[in-house]
Protein backbone atom coordinates (compact mmCIF):
# COMPACT_ATOMS: atom_id res chain seq x y z
CA UNK A 1 0.00 0.00 0.00
CA UNK A 2 1.89 3.12 -1.11
CA UNK A 3 2.10 5.85 1.41
CA UNK A 4 0.51 8.83 -0.16
CA UNK A 5 -1.90 11.91 1.47
CA UNK A 6 -5.25 11.51 -0.12
CA UNK A 7 -7.77 14.55 0.19
CA UNK A 8 -10.56 12.21 2.57
CA UNK A 9 -8.07 12.25 5.48
CA UNK A 10 -8.89 15.71 6.44
CA UNK A 11 -5.15 17.49 5.34
CA UNK A 12 -7.19 19.77 3.05
CA UNK A 13 -8.75 20.78 6.48
CA UNK A 14 -7.08 23.96 8.97
CA UNK A 15 -5.17 21.88 11.96
CA UNK A 16 -8.02 22.27 15.11
CA UNK A 17 -6.31 22.93 18.25
CA UNK A 18 -7.93 23.02 21.38
CA UNK A 19 -7.77 26.58 22.08
CA UNK A 20 -9.10 27.46 18.84
CA UNK A 21 -11.76 24.44 19.60
CA UNK A 22 -12.70 26.51 22.70
CA UNK A 23 -12.96 29.96 21.03
CA UNK A 24 -15.29 29.05 18.39
CA UNK A 25 -17.53 27.39 21.44
CA UNK A 26 -17.45 30.28 22.93
CA UNK A 27 -18.23 32.39 19.93
CA UNK A 28 -21.24 29.94 19.21
CA UNK A 29 -23.23 29.88 22.81
CA UNK A 30 -22.73 34.32 22.90
CA UNK A 31 -24.35 34.22 19.70
CA UNK A 32 -26.91 31.81 20.91
CA UNK A 33 -27.23 33.52 23.81
CA UNK A 34 -28.03 36.96 21.95
CA UNK A 35 -31.01 35.41 19.77
CA UNK A 36 -32.61 34.19 22.79
CA UNK A 37 -32.98 37.90 24.41
CA UNK A 38 -36.31 38.36 23.94
CA UNK A 39 -37.17 41.63 21.90
CA UNK A 40 -38.47 43.95 24.79
CA UNK A 41 -38.06 47.54 25.27
CA UNK A 42 -35.35 48.58 27.38
CA UNK A 43 -36.27 51.47 30.26
CA UNK A 44 -33.51 53.74 28.56
CA UNK A 45 -35.31 53.98 25.73
CA UNK A 46 -38.55 55.48 27.36
CA UNK A 47 -38.93 58.67 27.62
CA UNK A 48 -41.40 59.36 30.13
CA UNK A 49 -40.19 58.75 33.62
CA UNK A 50 -43.30 57.64 35.20
CA UNK A 51 -43.70 55.18 32.64
CA UNK A 52 -40.37 53.67 32.78
CA UNK A 53 -40.94 53.34 36.42
CA UNK A 54 -44.01 51.63 35.83
CA UNK A 55 -42.34 49.78 33.20
CA UNK A 56 -39.39 48.37 35.61
CA UNK A 57 -42.01 47.83 38.48
CA UNK A 58 -43.48 45.25 35.75
CA UNK A 59 -40.34 43.70 35.42
CA UNK A 60 -39.63 43.10 38.86
CA UNK A 61 -43.16 41.70 39.46
CA UNK A 62 -41.88 39.25 36.84
CA UNK A 63 -38.86 38.57 38.21
CA UNK A 64 -40.82 38.04 41.59
CA UNK A 65 -43.30 35.68 40.20
CA UNK A 66 -40.66 33.17 38.89
CA UNK A 67 -39.10 33.30 42.16
CA UNK A 68 -42.27 32.12 43.78
CA UNK A 69 -44.51 30.74 41.23
CA UNK A 70 -47.78 29.91 43.46
CA UNK A 71 -47.71 33.37 43.93
CA UNK A 72 -49.03 36.54 41.72
CA UNK A 73 -47.58 39.81 42.30
CA UNK A 74 -49.67 43.65 41.79
CA UNK A 75 -47.97 46.97 40.60
CA UNK A 76 -49.13 49.14 42.36
CA UNK A 77 -48.59 53.41 42.62
CA UNK A 78 -49.80 56.18 44.41
CA UNK A 79 -51.40 58.80 42.96
CA UNK A 80 -48.71 61.22 42.77
CA UNK A 81 -46.37 58.19 41.71
CA UNK A 82 -43.59 59.18 44.90
CA UNK A 83 -44.16 55.27 45.68
CA UNK A 84 -44.71 52.05 44.15
CA UNK A 85 -45.82 48.48 45.71
CA UNK A 86 -45.58 45.31 44.53
CA UNK A 87 -47.62 43.26 46.32
CA UNK A 88 -48.26 39.53 46.57
CA UNK A 89 -51.31 37.69 46.39
CA UNK A 90 -53.16 36.55 49.47
CA UNK A 91 -51.60 33.35 51.00
CA UNK A 92 -53.95 30.46 50.51
CA UNK A 93 -56.03 30.20 53.77
CA UNK A 94 -55.50 27.76 56.48
CA UNK A 95 -57.64 25.01 56.95
CA UNK A 96 -60.14 24.92 60.12
CA UNK A 97 -60.60 21.73 62.54
CA UNK A 98 -63.84 20.40 60.23
CA UNK A 99 -64.74 17.42 62.88
CA UNK A 100 -62.45 14.40 64.48
CA UNK A 101 -59.73 13.53 61.28
CA UNK A 102 -55.94 13.75 61.31
CA UNK A 103 -54.14 17.32 60.88
CA UNK A 104 -51.21 18.74 60.55
CA UNK A 105 -50.66 20.90 62.90
CA UNK A 106 -47.69 23.07 63.83
CA UNK A 107 -46.96 22.65 67.66
CA UNK A 108 -45.08 25.68 69.66
CA UNK A 109 -41.74 23.82 69.32
CA UNK A 110 -41.78 23.96 65.54
CA UNK A 111 -42.42 20.47 64.87
CA UNK A 112 -45.31 19.89 62.83
CA UNK A 113 -46.20 16.24 63.26
CA UNK A 114 -49.88 14.89 61.95
CA UNK A 115 -51.85 14.08 64.76
CA UNK A 116 -55.74 12.28 65.22
CA UNK A 117 -57.25 15.47 66.52
CA UNK A 118 -60.54 15.94 68.26
CA UNK A 119 -62.34 18.94 69.78
CA UNK A 120 -64.12 18.66 73.72
CA UNK A 121 -65.68 21.67 75.23
CA UNK A 122 -64.82 22.42 78.53
CA UNK A 123 -67.32 21.82 81.26
CA UNK A 124 -67.21 24.87 83.48
CA UNK A 125 -65.82 27.78 81.38
CA UNK A 126 -66.13 28.24 77.71
CA UNK A 127 -64.50 27.71 74.76
CA UNK A 128 -62.66 24.24 73.77
CA UNK A 129 -59.38 22.12 73.73
CA UNK A 130 -58.14 19.65 71.19
CA UNK A 131 -56.82 15.74 72.13
CA UNK A 132 -54.55 14.53 69.84
CA UNK A 133 -52.49 11.39 69.39
CA UNK A 134 -50.38 9.68 66.82
CA UNK A 135 -52.42 6.69 65.85
CA UNK A 136 -52.35 4.29 62.57
CA UNK A 137 -55.19 2.22 61.78
CA UNK A 138 -57.34 2.20 64.57
CA UNK A 139 -55.25 1.71 67.48
CA UNK A 140 -53.09 5.08 69.24
CA UNK A 141 -49.81 4.83 68.81
CA UNK A 142 -49.44 7.37 71.91
CA UNK A 143 -51.29 8.08 74.57
CA UNK A 144 -53.62 11.07 73.69
CA UNK A 145 -52.10 14.47 74.60
CA UNK A 146 -54.48 17.78 75.22
CA UNK A 147 -53.86 21.04 73.44
CA UNK A 148 -55.57 24.31 73.92
CA UNK A 149 -56.29 26.61 70.96
CA UNK A 150 -53.18 28.92 71.06
CA UNK A 151 -50.68 25.76 71.15
CA UNK A 152 -51.90 24.26 67.68
CA UNK A 153 -51.87 26.19 64.29
CA UNK A 154 -53.47 24.11 61.43
CA UNK A 155 -51.48 23.26 58.49
CA UNK A 156 -53.79 20.68 56.50
CA UNK A 157 -56.32 18.33 56.91
CA UNK A 158 -54.91 14.84 56.17
CA UNK A 159 -57.80 12.70 54.53
CA UNK A 160 -57.52 8.94 55.46
CA UNK A 161 -54.13 9.01 56.65
CA UNK A 162 -53.77 6.34 59.17
CA UNK A 163 -56.15 3.85 57.26
CA UNK A 164 -58.99 4.94 59.46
Amino acid sequence: MPNTPVQAAAEGLPSIHRRRLLIGLAAASATTASLAVPDVAEPATIEDPAERAKHVAKQLAQAMKELNPDRDYEVRFTEDNSFVYILPSRKPQLPVYDGPNFYEVELPNGKRPILWLERHGYKTAPGHYYTGAHRWGNRFETSPRRFSEKQLRFIRKVENFGRA
